[in-house]
């Protein structure tokens, strides 16, 4: 990793603790809804159809890391932005906090209606059936 790489992941981590995420648009939640309508269009129970999903899923962002990659290795001020830009949409760290904070609000006044209700916004889990802490290993593995 060079300078650049380095200031990149530094500038993205003080936008993230700054700005915080977007209310709206969020890439990693749009990656989610995407990769869940993949999963259903693809998903079987057979091990060819999860591979195929898995490719996909994964391979396009690894393929479209490696374009920005080699798009940027030799233009300093743009490499910079995209890793800025990638670190700060890929943290999350103040919507993790945010709602860490509201769940650990909603488990410690006994409220497990409104914590399963905020479990969706750090996890795909279920949270019908989950118990105080069930909930609360979810979060913090979140």
């Amino acid at each position: 990793m060079g300078w650049v790489d380095a200031a990149g992941l530094l500038a993205g981590y003080a936008v993230d603790a700054l700005v915080g995420d977007p209310r709206r648009f969020h890439p990693v939640a749009g990656y989610g809804k995407a990769a869940g309508a993949l999963e259903r269009l693809l998903y079987k129970p057979e091990r060819r159809d999860g591979a195929a999903f898995a490719a996909i899923a994964v391979g396009v962002p690894v393929a479209l890391a490696i374009a920005a990659q080699q798009a940027t290795a030799h233009r300093p001020l743009a490499r910079f932005t995209v890793v800025a830009a990638t670190t700060w949409a890929v943290l999350g760290g103040s919507s993790l906090r945010r709602e860490g904070r509201l769940m650990a609000e909603s488990l410690a006044g006994g409220d497990i209606p409104a914590a399963r209700e905020r479990l969706p916004h750090l996890c795909g889990r279920d949270p019908r059936a989950l118990g105080e802490p069930e909930l609360a290993r979810a979060t913090v593995e979140s």
